[in-house]
């Protein structure tokens, strides 16, 4: 028997995030006024996760590449 692990696609899992949080949102019974620094506070975290993993990428992205020049100098 095949274990394949099928990965769900980015469309999809962002689509389900939105209609739970939605859904928790529209459940909560909290007033806007409630709602709104708790969701400053929340898109802050993500964007700083974003620029963590931004800067990791690039950075494992860069050594890559001088990996790479590396190779071609050493071959030359």
């Amino acid at each position: 028997m095949d274990n394949k692990t099928i990965n769900k696609p980015l469309t999809v899992a962002r689509e389900e995030l939105v209609t739970g949080l939605t859904n928790l949102i529209n459940h909560s019974n909290l007033p806007p006024i409630v709602l709104e620094p708790i969701l400053a506070s929340l898109y802050a975290q993500v964007q700083q996760a974003l620029a963590q993993q931004y800067a990791s990428e690039k950075a494992q992205y860069e050594k890559a590449l001088a990996g790479t020049e590396n190779c071609k100098t050493d071959k030359e």
